[in-house]
């Protein structure tokens, strides 16, 4: 992936899921600092990812 490269991670619909998913996200952003991360999720779980910094965009499906 190149930097400013933008990954869309979709999001499972489970808080448990975006807690086994925080390690990955956080390897994204160290290597690839300029990159754009979107996450897809649920209604239910987007306000999860809408505190993490490592995301810089929710979409809810």
């Amino acid at each position: 992936m190149l930097d400013g490269a933008r990954v869309l991670l979709r999001a499972r619909s489970w808080a448990g899921e975006v807690v086994i998913s925080l390690p990955a996200l956080c390897a994204l952003r160290a290597h690839h600092p300029r990159g754009r991360t979107s996450a897809l999720a649920r209604p239910w779980v987007a306000s999860l990812y809408r505190l993490l910094p490592e995301v810089d965009e929710v979409v809810v499906e």
